[in-house]
């Protein structure tokens, strides 16, 4: 039986074309069969001959052998050995050079041991209203928004909203909420801005969407308390205080004890349509806001210590009555269930960027814990680790457990000159702010 051995894309057929295009690698290739190509191309000596060798020769000595029986010169073996040597040596090497690059990598990965943060102190600079990889949104002394893509150069933005407007950014777009307006301007007024670049504002009326929150009752402004996006839908978070009887407001304006209510107005898009719905029964609470993390609803709530629950008076110095916190969570935003000692999976749980549900053991009551910026509360880097802050200290740790919010130990990583009030993650930057806005940068690094 006859069969065709290739080599460099040529049919061998013969032992002249084996001689002309020798190859050591190829006839290794073939050792078990070789004698079998032999026979077929009519070489029965030459067969009978490969066939008598000992089985159990080395590769070296089996090729030595077999150029003999087919007349190849033991230069040309010799030959074909160093080059054979010298191809391996240039694959190995240009393999190694991957590798290589790999394990160059791998030790400039980040993580602890080899973080650098290089702080620079920088011109004085009011802490930001809101921080987000997209930018920073700020304020000036004139009130005028200010938007920065860096932290070091901002421009005059005009989203129509005043400086005391909320900001948020949700499912990559910057929101502007007017929380509250007068009443005389609400023709007038903007409610919602909303921009995907920082610069160029969309604005929604506040006649048009409080139209969804005035009821029957109501006499006063309604208020849009907060603003999430739980991946489908945006949510409103809106309240309205109802009359229920005569009373007097600081001795000099004559208005009606009240009952609060509480609303949500969801919206697939910020522009609407938008469809209200009730809270839910939350009888004699106060909602402090509304919050989406692990696939649950989650809201800050006040209780009222007073004769009655159900009114909240209002007193001649506008003050209110002694709250106690409390959370509510809920897996469909209707229906709600009061946490307690017996939600243990609650305590430290990271309900979004800048709300924590911690259980307090004395009072037997979860609440929200709400930090403005992480000095308090660690705050991730590319989910490896985690940064704090102590007097004018940066801590890192490594994440050990990114879902249970686990951290190795704190230790000391960068110092500056002064104690942060506040500092926020920003890209690969540290933002560090302080007493009588002095400020400083610092930047994240691998060490090389």
């Amino acid at each position: 039986m006859s069969f065709i051995i290739e080599i460099n894309g040529k049919d061998i057929t013969t032992i002249e074309d084996i001689r002309e295009n020798f190859d050591i690698d190829i006839l290794l290739k073939y050792r078990e069969n070789f004698d079998v190509w032999l026979a077929g191309w009519d070489y029965e000596d030459e067969a009978a001959q490969v066939r008598e060798l000992p089985p159990d020769l080395s590769d070296d000595e089996w090729l030595k052998k077999i150029c003999k029986i087919i007349g190849i010169p033991s230069a040309t073996l010799t030959a074909a050995k160093k080059r054979a040597r010298a191809e391996a040596e240039a694959t190995k090497a240009k393999q190694a050079v991957p590798e290589k690059k790999k394990a160059q990598k791998k030790k400039k990965e980040l993580s602890v041991n080899n973080l650098r943060i290089t702080v620079t102190p920088k011109f004085p600079q009011k802490r930001p209203r809101l921080v987000c990889d997209a930018g920073i949104i700020s304020t000036n002394a004139n009130g005028d928004w200010l938007f920065s893509k860096d932290a070091e150069s901002f421009i005059e933005i005009d989203p129509g909203t005043s400086c005391y407007a909320d900001c948020y950014y949700l499912n990559d777009c910057f929101i502007f909420i007017e929380s509250s307006v007068c009443s005389d301007d609400m023709d007038s007024a903007i409610g919602i801005s909303f921009s995907k670049d920082g610069v160029n504002w969309h604005q929604i009326p506040r006649r048009k969407f409080l139209e969804y929150i005035v009821q029957e009752g109501g006499f006063e402004s309604p208020y849009i308390n907060s603003v999430l996006f739980d991946g489908k839908q945006y949510m409103f978070l809106c309240q309205q205080d109802r009359q229920v009887a005569e009373g007097i407001l600081g001795g000099w304006i004559r208005r009606g004890e009240c009952k609060r209510a509480y609303y949500i107005i969801k919206a697939e898009s910020l522009e609407g349509p938008y469809i209200r719905q009730e809270l839910g029964d939350l009888e004699n609470l106060s909602v402090s806001d509304l919050y989406f993390g692990k696939g649950k609803y989650f809201l800050d709530i006040y209780h009222r210590e007073e004769d009655d629950p159900e009114i909240r008076r209002i007193t001649s110095d506008y003050g209110y009555s002694t709250y106690d916190n409390g959370v509510y969570y809920s897996d469909d935003a209707e229906s709600w269930i009061k946490a307690d000692s017996s939600d243990k999976w609650l305590d430290g749980l990271v309900i979004n960027r800048f709300a924590y549900a911690n259980f307090d053991d004395d009072s037997d009551r979860f609440y929200i814990y709400n930090p403005y910026a992480f000095r308090s509360a660690p705050r991730l880097y590319k989910n490896k680790i985690a940064f704090t802050f102590s007097g004018s200290d940066i801590l890192a740790a490594p994440v050990i457990d990114l879902s249970k919010e686990e951290f190795g130990e704190f230790k000391t990583v960068a110092t500056y000159g002064f104690e942060s009030e506040y500092a926020y993650l920003f890209r690969d930057k540290i933002l560090l702010y302080g007493e009588n806005d002095s400020f400083a940068i610092g930047e994240i690094s691998t060490i090389s």
